[in-house]
């Protein structure tokens, strides 16, 4: 035999005390006589406090001092605390304070932290206020939770202390207040007057008062119209149905006649008015009664209060005398019953297996379960709606729970499973063979003074290995023996004798045992019995998730078996820290999937589509896995330089680049959209980079144009032949190059050249006419430097000083003049304010290298706007047609 612990967690708690002690920052001391362990951190003791002292701080009678001092860093970080462990879950409802002097030297801020499973929950941070706390004396006060909690770990987190002598803190209580209605159903009120006095004894004696001591209070006689209340503030929903009463000559100087009145919605309400009770005993008998009046209607609220209306006054109207006078406030528990039942089907909603297979939950039941415990999740956490409501939704949540686990897909016929002995009380007994750890079966009255027995059936003999058990709460409500046989014809044949199971877990979790069935040779059989015996002293309910028989595999195993050895590795990965870490509830779930398939060849689970599933749900688990563990790959520069490509005019480039561009970019979307590696993605955009780097830009053809426009209009009659021949010959290479749209800045540029050397070159045959090109450098007159850059304006004075050459050369021809005017009027175009910027930017061409654009500053020709705009049409206009007009003259 041997022990097991596939799921959950294992609390072994040894406590090695020989003496108390203390460590600075960190104390402990060892429970007893029902009280926790309590240790501290960030805690030092004052020399006056011992450790033996820590059990005084959950004495509610303690009048003892308890100094220390709380380390102001740890404070402040929330890390200075009271930790209270005790053996089994406490249901807590608030925490009790007791300061001596408490508003000069007690705790004034505190938050409550609670252990749920293996995590610690935060409640909200809350001050402290004691009455009386300035004066001596102790003053004790206990600060409720809005809802109560259960648990066996829970911290006080000190956040602040009054300091005001020195920086000891004094308390003499610190203690988590235990919910003791949870057990009676009866919760203790706080109790105020309104326009009465107590004259003797305490206001908690009118709902607490065993020694039956005397309650004076007053006035007494008739009290009607002066609003007498005796209040009681139950802090929690309580419902209340009677009033308990205990008079002292009762008819004598009891309360006579009341009003019940009941706080809801922020006002108070009528339930009862004008009863007068009937008391027994004669006026001046000398006697104690008890008197229960029953409400004509139960009621439910959070304070209740009494109007007294007369009292008896044989003996003079200055007082009334009770002993006791006690609705029976019952803590209503609805919602955290609500809650309660919430968390347990999420709980084991987590540990069921969804599918189509035998046995397991369909995906559509489990959502429609997942939204009914949305709603009551919305329902308990309303505090307007009505306990009525709480309970209709209670109701409705029990029915659709039980409605889910009918829903379970049928069970595989391999194995039959069948109970002696034993009557269920929840659950299926098919529970036990369906490999699911959300389900189960509870046995009623399975105590160890009675035994029952499991029999297992399968549809042909296996060769049977081992048995596995798997319990809830084992030492508590689980098997505490087990016997095993096989059946052999007629004969049952034992495997193991009332062996005892080691289970390690002590109430809490749920806990595996497996047991050797060939410690005495193999075991073949179609037929098994398993007799038990409870773990319990007393019979109770005892609670079992699976048990399973394992055998032989009659099906190939081989690649299952791959795949565990796969996530075993992962496992030992995980638990070593090796890479990024999984979500812990990934690596729940891959331990239950190994947990089902390392048991896969028990006949209940028998078949190869059952053991391809279970492989299946391994892989796509450590395919989660290998998602949450591997480093994101960052795509967003790859990203930036699609955006960048597709925002490209790509009329603006020779066809041949952009198609190279459009290879790389379709290549780049197809990264992004399925990223393999940061590798591959830093590739991609690399080369999508240098692709938008290589485009080649199409040339500018306005100066060209202007040009070739401006030769046009000339006439071949105006000119020698030997000199016109050549103009035309160099306007026709300018049109082709024109007419080509792929044309590069060097090809254009060229064109330009050759034009217009060949009109510098014309001879007229008529005298030159340089009057337009003198109107031209005129005007330039009425430009200032000041509105220019400075390489715009150094530009435009070389081709004003190159017109006035032109000008005074008697010996220069039409072409001189005709390319005199065109550069003065491109340059005179050219020109920027400072901060003005081209229309359109275009590469800079380099003669000689036009296939590859550089990455300067382009260059190339543009055109202003504005003024100049105009100017350039006029000139053109002048150039063109008023040259033409002048030499034909």
């Amino acid at each position: 035999m041997k022990y097991i612990n596939k799921i959950g967690k294992c609390i072994i708690a040894t406590v090695l005390l020989l003496s108390m002690f203390i460590i600075q920052g960190n104390a402990k001391v060892l429970a007893k006589d029902n009280l926790p362990i309590i240790s501290t951190n960030g805690i030092t003791l004052n020399s006056d406090t011992t450790p033996s002292m820590y059990e005084n701080l959950v004495n509610l009678e303690n009048k003892k001092d308890f100094n220390f001092f709380v380390d102001e860093q740890l404070m402040s970080e929330g890390n200075a605390y009271f930790a209270y462990a005790y053996d089994q879950e406490e249901t807590f409802i608030g925490v009790t304070f007791t300061g001596w002097w408490g508003d000069q030297q007690g705790i004034n801020k505190y938050k409550v932290q609670y252990k749920d499973q293996d995590q610690w929950v935060d409640l909200e941070e809350t001050p402290v206020t004691y009455a009386n706390g300035s004066v001596g004396g102790p003053t004790t006060l206990t600060k409720y939770f809005h809802q109560p909690i259960t648990t066996t770990d829970i911290r006080i987190v000190v956040l602040g202390v009054n300091t005001r002598w020195s920086k000891k803190t004094c308390m003499h209580v610190i203690a988590p207040k235990i919910d003791d209605a949870a057990t009676s159903g009866m919760t203790k009120p706080v109790v105020s007057f309104e326009n009465l006095t107590l004259k003797k004894g305490e206001m908690d004696y009118f709902v607490s008062n065993p020694d039956a001591n005397d309650i004076d209070f007053g006035p007494g006689g008739d009290l009607s119209g002066k609003n007498a209340y005796i209040v009681y503030d139950y802090t929690n929903l309580v419902e209340i149905d009677r009033v308990e009463m205990i008079g002292w000559y009762p008819t004598s100087q009891g309360i006579k006649n009341a009003d019940f009145e009941y706080f809801e919605d922020g006002e108070w309400k009528s339930l009862e008015k004008n009863v007068t009770f009937a008391w027994k005993t004669k006026a001046g008998v000398q006697a104690q009664e008890n008197l229960v009046y029953t409400l004509k209607k139960a009621v439910q609220t959070t304070k209740f209060r009494i109007k007294v209306n007369a009292g008896y006054a044989q003996w003079g109207s200055t007082k009334i005398n009770m002993r006791l006078v006690k609705p029976n406030g019952k803590l209503v528990r609805k919602i955290g019953e609500l809650n309660a039942v919430v968390d347990a089907m999420e709980k084991n909603l987590r540990r069921l297996l969804i599918g189509d297979n035998y046995g397991e939950f369909s995906t559509t039941s489990v959502q429609t379960l997942l939204a009914v415990l949305e709603q009551a999740k919305v329902v308990a956490a309303n505090p307007d709606v009505s306990e009525a409501d709480y309970e209709a939704e209670l109701a409705k949540l029990n029915n659709e729970i039980q409605t889910f686990y009918a829903s379970q897909n049928e069970l595989s016929k391999k194995v039959e499973i069948q109970a002696e002995n034993v009557t269920i009380k929840e659950g299926k007994l098919e529970n036990l063979i369906d490999g699911q750890l959300g389900t189960g079966v509870t046995f009623e009255e399975f105590g160890s003074a009675l035994d029952g027995s499991i029999y297992l059936t399968f549809d042909q003999a296996i060769d049977a290995k081992e048995l596995l058990i798997l319990t809830d709460k084992p030492k508590s409500h689980g098997v505490s023996t087990i016997a095993i046989s096989a059946k052999k014809g007629d004969q049952w044949v034992p495997i193991t004798n009332n062996v005892s199971i080691p289970w390690k877990n002590s109430i809490h979790e749920v806990e595996g045992q497996t047991f050797d069935l060939t410690t005495q040779g193999q075991v073949v059989s179609d037929t098994f019995k398993i007799d038990m015996k409870g773990s319990a002293s007393e019979q109770q309910a005892t609670k079992l998730q699976l048990l399973l028989i394992k055998g032989d595999a009659l099906v190939d195993c081989n690649s299952l078996e791959a795949t565990i050895a796969k996530a075993k590795t992962v496992l030992e990965n995980q638990k070593q820290g090796s890479g990024l870490k999984a979500d812990p509830e990934v690596i729940e779930l891959l331990e239950m999937h190994m947990l089902l398939a390392e048991n896969q060849d028990t006949l209940a689970r028998n078949t190869q589509a059952k053991v391809n599933q279970l492989e299946a749900d391994i892989r796509t688990t450590l395919d989660i896995i290998e998602q949450q563990t591997t480093p994101t790959i960052q795509t967003d520069k790859l990203t930036e330089a699609i955006a960048k490509a597709n925002a490209l005019d790509k009329t603006l480039y020779t066809t041949a680049s952009v198609e190279k561009l459009t290879n790389v970019l379709t290549h780049a979307n197809g990264v992004v959209a399925n990223p393999e590696s940061q590798e591959a993605v830093d590739a991609a955009t690399a080369a999508l980079e240098t692709a938008m780097d290589a485009l080649v830009r199409l040339g500018d053809k306005t100066k060209l144009q202007f040009v070739v426009s401006a030769v046009e209009a000339l006439h071949e009659a105006d000119y020698t032949q030997a000199s016109w021949n050549d103009v035309h010959t160099q306007l026709q290479n300018a049109k082709t190059i024109l007419a080509n749209n792929q044309a590069l800045q060097g090809e254009i540029d060229l064109a330009y050249d050759a034009l217009m050397d060949a009109v510098s070159r014309l001879v007229s045959n008529e005298a030159v006419d340089k009057t337009e090109l003198q109107d031209l450098v005129d005007d330039c007159t009425k430009l200032k430097e000041a509105d220019y850059t400075k390489e715009t304006w150094k530009v435009f004075i070389d081709a004003l000083a190159d017109a006035k050459v032109v000008l005074s050369d008697p010996s220069a021809t039409a072409g001189d003049v005709l390319q005199a005017k065109v550069e003065l009027t491109n340059a005179i175009n050219q020109l920027r304010k400072p901060g003005e910027k081209p229309n359109e930017e275009k590469p800079n061409i380099a003669p000689g290298n036009e296939e590859k654009p550089t990455t300067g500053t382009d260059t190339s020709d543009t055109t202003n706007t504005g003024v100049w705009v105009l100017m350039l049409l006029a000139s053109a206009f002048v150039l063109t047609f008023g040259y033409q007009k002048k030499v034909k003259k």
